[in-house]
């Protein structure tokens, strides 16, 4: 094997070499200032606007380029802002009913157990003006909750 790298010329071996060299650097200086190859790799990237509206290719500048790449970054964290405080507000109207509903299932539990006696085993030890004052409880609290069932619904 040693014959073989022998036999060329050390003149041959660094012309080769030099060769090289000034094609890697060629290449590298037309990549740089912004030849074919660049095009191609901002050909996909996407400007402000709905997809269809979007230019394929960059503008003459790149600086043109970056500014726009900015406006559609801060036009989208706003978009993502907008749609973060929409869920807040909707979760805290959750709560809130929550807190309604949570409140009308103890006023009722109160109303239909007012000394801690159920009221299947009270009715029928109750006299008949005590029962009629129970049902009207019992009436009050389903309009009550039909009241809030409409509210939800209207604030959905």
């Amino acid at each position: 094997m040693n014959t073989t790298f022998a036999a060329i010329s050390p003149d041959a071996i660094f012309t080769a070499g030099l060769l090289l060299v000034v094609w890697f650097v060629l290449r590298w200086s037309r990549n740089r200032k912004g030849g074919r190859r660049r095009d191609e790799r901002f050909a996909g990237c996407a400007t402000t606007g709905s997809p269809e509206s979007r230019p394929q290719t960059p503008p003459a500048s790149l600086d043109q380029w970056e500014v726009r790449m900015h406006e559609l970054a801060r036009d989208l964290s706003a978009q993502l802002d907008t749609k973060i405080r929409i869920v807040q507000q909707l979760v805290l109207r959750a709560e809130q009913q929550s807190g309604r509903l949570e409140a009308a299932i103890n006023r009722a539990q109160q109303m239909l157990e007012p000394d801690g006696v159920s009221p299947a085993s009270s009715s029928a030890n109750v006299p008949e003006n005590e029962a009629l004052a129970g049902l009207k409880r019992r009436a009050a609290l389903a309009a009550e909750i039909a009241e809030l069932d409409a509210g939800k619904k209207a604030a959905n």
